[in-house]
C-alpha cells in the first residue's frame, strides 16, 4: 500500500456503516433550494395588488414547484435546515 494512516488517526471499530435514512443529504439540499427559489421568485407569483391593476407574472418558474425536485403531495414530511438558511426564524424552533 502506498500509504497508511497512523493508528492515532483512525482507530478501529469507529467506522460504521451508513444506514438509509427516511431522507438524507440530497433531500435536504433540495429543500433548501426550493426555499431559495421561493426566496428569489416568490413574488412573480405572489397577488401583490388586490385590485388585479399590475398582474404577477404570467410564466411560471419550475423551480417553484416541489415536484420538480422530486418532492410528492406528502407535505407532511419535516425537515430541520439548520441556521444557515431562514436566520430569522431560528429563534422560534
Amino acid at each position: 500500500q502506498a500509504y497508511q494512516p497512523p493508528s492515532t488517526i483512525v482507530p478501529a471499530g469507529i467506522a460504521t456503516p451508513v444506514s438509509p435514512s427516511n431522507y438524507g443529504v440530497n433531500d435536504h439540499m433540495k429543500v433548501q433550494l426550493l426555499v431559495r427559489a421561493y426566496q428569489v421568485r416568490g413574488h412573480h407569483l405572489a397577488k401583490l395588488v388586490p385590485l388585479g391593476i399590475m398582474n404577477a407574472d404570467s410564466t411560471f418558474s419550475k423551480e417553484l414547484d416541489p415536484s420538480h425536485y422530486g418532492f410528492t403531495e406528502d407535505l407532511n414530511r419535516q425537515f430541520s435546515l439548520g441556521p444557515g438558511i431562514l436566520t430569522q426564524f431560528s429563534k422560534f424552533s
